[in-house]
């Protein structure tokens, strides 16, 4: 099986965005009530792919725009503001590091600062099951390294942000040493109540500097029964599925520092 990986085209990027506008009238000593009125406006769009096995990959494109926005909390990450799109690390790494170009921005993979590992940069495209999705990884060769795999279920819990009981150490039971159905809570219900509402482009529950679509990516860690654990970013949940249905997305992790 040959599956292409798509390479990133610099000029398009992902664009992390929020603009605030207040307006603010009134003058000293003037009988009329001083009028104060704010507003603030973000958008966001995102397919739903929770819930069906015909999930497909929509590489998103745009123009890259820095933020200002503060760095998730690595424990719970949690971030220090609230809405979509508008917190979390600087777009951007540092020239000379694994991952990154000459002009400071992340080429194929991009670093964890929280954990060290490197994830590919633009998932695959299309919905492998899981044996399918293993392979990809086994065979994936970036920068001219290999050494790629599918990540376990704490890994991939590592790369959300913005939503505290389903990142690492969060709330949530299903962990690498805990993967049985049973270990299964309320916990892992993650944002369900606030899909898309993450801090990253289209409400993505991971970092920003992340691209790709956000739903339900496959882990290695099984509970058993055919079944296997996915993380879905577009609601930070975590959750199980059949593993023999192409129903899940692949981003691919490995070591390379």
């Amino acid at each position: 099986m040959s599956i292409r990986v798509p390479l990133l085209d610099r000029a398009l990027r992902g664009s992390v965005s929020l603009c605030l506008t207040a307006v603010l009238c009134g003058c000293p000593g003037d009988d009329t009530p001083a009028d104060a009125s704010s507003s603030a406006q973000g958008s966001t769009s995102a397919e739903d792919t929770t819930s069906t096995g015909a999930e497909t990959l929509s590489a998103s494109s745009g123009t890259t725009e820095a933020t200002s926005g503060t760095t998730a909390d690595p424990t719970t990450g949690d971030p220090d503001s609230t809405g979509p799109g508008t917190t979390g690390p600087t777009i951007g790494c540092m020239p000379g590091s694994p991952c990154c170009n000459d002009a400071g921005e992340y080429e194929e993979c991009f670093i964890d600062d929280v954990t060290g590992l490197a994830w590919e940069l633009v998932p695959q495209g299309g919905n492998p099951n899981v044996v399918d999705a293993l392979a990809y990884c086994d065979g994936l060769t970036l920068l001219g390294s290999g050494g790629w795999r599918l990540p376990s279920v704490d890994e991939l819990r590592s790369l959300l942000r913005g939503c505290p009981d389903t990142a690492s150490a969060g709330a949530c039971g299903v962990t690498d040493d805990c993967a049985g159905t049973d270990c299964r809570d309320d916990a892992c219900d993650g944002c369900i109540d606030a899909p898309n509402e993450g801090p990253a482009m289209f409400g993505c529950y991971w970092n920003p500097n992340l691209q790709g679509e956000c739903g339900g990516y496959w882990s290695i860690t099984t509970p058993g029964g055919g079944l296997g654990w996915l993380v879905d970013f577009d609601d930070a949940t975590v959750r199980q599925r059949d593993a023999s249905l192409p129903a899940g997305l692949v981003r691919c992790v490995a070591s390379l520092q």
